[in-house]
């Protein structure tokens, strides 16, 4: 158990121990400061910035999506080119998917160094692992705060673009993006480091973050040689920004039910929308003008929580939607 765990009970008890119960609902004190430069000024949108903050993103687990496994990128086949389909509506498996926001501070658009008090622990929603051996990783974001609620809004399911094509509550900065580019974590450890973890995997790092909080530096997932370092928690990270398109997906949370298949509309897919039909007969739709990569696979029989359901939900093999374009599979 870090020093941090076990000084946090005795903290309590001294509260109680002086009479201030009646102050736990104040604001509490930091247990430390992110620190971050931006290697550049933020270029402000036509528009200007309606409040730019900075904060932590807790990382959520990745949801398996059987579609875009067999017709996206896929890292266990490197030379499978993505359908039409999977090119709009499936993420890339080697980016970081959004899980829980964490503390914000507002910045100046005009300083490129600040700092962002961490008053807990992360929450058990992202902490990946046994009570014994847990984790969680987070990255350093810059954003826009669009409705000023101190929080970066994400997107589920579709969504639209704000004004000009511009995500929501854009982001111009991350430290931890892509599996694909050097990330730097922010990091935190409950027991031993699991070594055998697939959340987000390194690349045979040499050195793995301790318990508590640090900082990891991580060569890309599939570097030859990796370059792996730790920091304590108080190393300054360094941020460089990019257009908010680019991480898009980082506002994006995947829901369960992108696993699973839906019964057929009464109506044909938009002219907006592009399709196509699975090997299996089913139908795979994405939407280009979505916020948020996502891909509806529509099915003649199946179940909405289960790929394999002996009894089906529904079944209109037999009376398919008069504008149904997919042919069974041959048996």
């Amino acid at each position: 158990m870090s020093a941090l765990h076990r000084a946090l009970p005795a903290l309590f008890l001294v509260s109680l121990a002086c009479g201030q119960v009646s102050e736990l609902g104040s604001e509490p004190e930091p247990l430390f400061h992110l620190r971050a430069h931006l290697s550049q000024l933020i270029t402000p949108p036509s528009e200007g910035f309606t409040n730019l903050r900075a904060g932590l993103m807790w990382a959520g687990v990745p949801v398996f999506v059987p579609y875009c496994f067999e017709y996206g990128t896929n890292p266990t086949k490197p030379l499978q080119l993505p359908t039409k389909v999977a090119k709009v509506g499936c993420r890339d498996p080697f980016d970081i998917v959004p899980g829980l926001g964490g503390p914000t501070v507002s910045i100046d658009p005009n300083t490129q160094t600040f700092q962002i008090p961490v008053t807990q622990l992360p929450s058990a929603e992202v902490l990946i692992g046994t009570l014994e051996q847990r984790m969680a990783f987070a990255s350093i974001i810059v954003f826009d705060d669009i409705n000023g609620d101190g929080e970066l809004d994400l997107s589920r399911g579709c969504g639209q673009f704000g004004g000009g094509g511009r995500p929501r509550e854009p982001i111009y900065a991350s430290s931890f993006t892509s599996l694909r580019k050097r990330q730097t974590r922010v990091s935190y450890v409950e027991g031993p480091f699991d070594l055998d973890s697939f959340y987000y995997p390194h690349p045979k790092c040499p050195q793995v973050p301790p318990e508590g909080f640090s900082i990891w530096e991580v060569d890309e997932a599939f570097a030859f040689e990796p370059d792996c370092t730790i920091h304590d928690i108080y190393h300054e990270v360094e941020l460089t920004p990019v257009a908010p398109l680019e991480l898009r997906p980082l506002t994006c949370v995947q829901r369960e039910r992108e696993s699973f298949p839906r019964a057929p509309r009464m109506q044909a897919p938009d002219e907006d929308d592009v399709w196509e039909c699975t090997k299996q007969g089913g139908l795979a739709v994405s939407n280009p003008g979505c916020q948020c990569p996502e891909v509806r696979v529509f099915t003649l029989s199946g179940c909405s929580d289960d790929l394999e359901c002996e009894k089906p939900e529904w079944d209109v093999r037999e009376t398919p939607p008069e504008w149904w374009p997919c042919e069974p599979p041959n048996p």
